[in-house]
């Protein structure tokens, strides 16, 4: 990967990746010339719910973030120094008093970039 390289988390729920999300993805990379990958994890749902004996988000949610979400992360950061985030303040209570530039300490102490921190979801009429 190079160093103006742009990398998409998908836990593995490809029936939720947006299209518009996979639109934005080819106009970025043929806007800037950069590589957009969208990474996976390492099984898809099906395999990870039946290694799990079902859905583990519902019983134990850290350990599926940490499996399905964190782990794309900590595989793609060993070539970068920073990363950013798409988190917005208004997304949960846990979000609420997220910084713009911070230490991620669950991602081994990268620093994270949260330039969409401060921006509200628009309503659709």
């Amino acid at each position: 990967m190079t160093a103006s390289a742009l990398v998409l988390g998908n836990e593995g729920r490809e029936r939720f990746v947006r299209p518009e999300t996979l639109a934005l993805r080819d106009q970025i990379a043929k806007r800037y010339k950069i590589e957009v990958a969208l990474e996976q994890p390492d099984t898809t749902v099906e395999e990870y719910e039946r290694l799990h004996d079902g859905p583990l988000y519902r019983t134990a949610p850290d350990r599926c973030c940490g499996d399905r979400k964190l782990a794309i992360i900590r595989r793609v950061l060993v070539n970068f120094d920073a990363w950013m985030s798409g988190i917005r303040r208004d997304q949960s209570e846990d979000r609420a008093a997220a910084p713009i530039v911070g230490w991620d300490h669950k991602c081994g102490a990268v620093e994270g970039v949260a330039g969409l921190v401060r921006a509200c979801r628009r309503r659709r009429p």
